[in-house]
């Protein structure tokens, strides 16, 4: 059994929710409730657990930041600058700017958004993109499954699953 917040969970319930990143946080909690681990095994978990937050964010921005953007968008076009300054302000929907524009131009070709040049007073014409009506129809979709999905996650986290 894995211990933690005086909640008891097997990995294998971890392993079935299906995220890699728990799998590893699995591996790196102490696995008995009567043992407490050593103080040289306690910093080789912590350690461990430093990386597996990394996974987890990684695997839940893979999922999700792709209609963030696309929720971006319902309000006005965005320039793709203007998007990343957005999504990199609180470091936690995206961490660098190098996977936007991969992720703006699998949009576009999905035909999720379209773009338009717009001339810009303050240098070169700027791409904006804006969201078509699948575009809009995939967001809707995405926000209606994502907050019974973020329910089931903290009644889960919170311990308030039953069989």
């Amino acid at each position: 059994m894995v211990k933690q917040c005086k909640q008891s969970v097997s990995r294998d319930q971890l392993r079935h929710v299906g995220v890699p990143g728990l799998q590893t946080l699995a591996r790196g909690i102490a696995l008995s409730d009567e043992t407490t681990p050593s103080p040289a095994r306690q910093s080789a978990i912590l350690s461990r657990m430093v990386s597996a937050d990394g996974a987890i964010l990684s695997n839940l921005r893979r999922g999700a930041l792709e209609h963030c953007v696309l929720a971006m968008l319902r309000r006005e076009p965005l320039y793709g600058l203007d998007i990343a300054r957005r999504l990199t302000a609180d470091g936690v929907l995206m961490a660098s700017e190098g996977t936007l524009y991969p992720l703006l131009a699998r949009l576009r070709r999905a035909g999720l958004v379209q773009t338009t040049w717009q001339e810009s007073v303050e240098g070169p014409p700027r791409r904006y993109y804006s969201l078509t009506r699948d575009g809009a129809a995939s967001v809707s979709a995405f926000a209606s499954t994502w907050k019974p999905f973020r329910d089931a996650v903290d009644a889960a986290l919170e311990g308030d699953v039953t069989p």
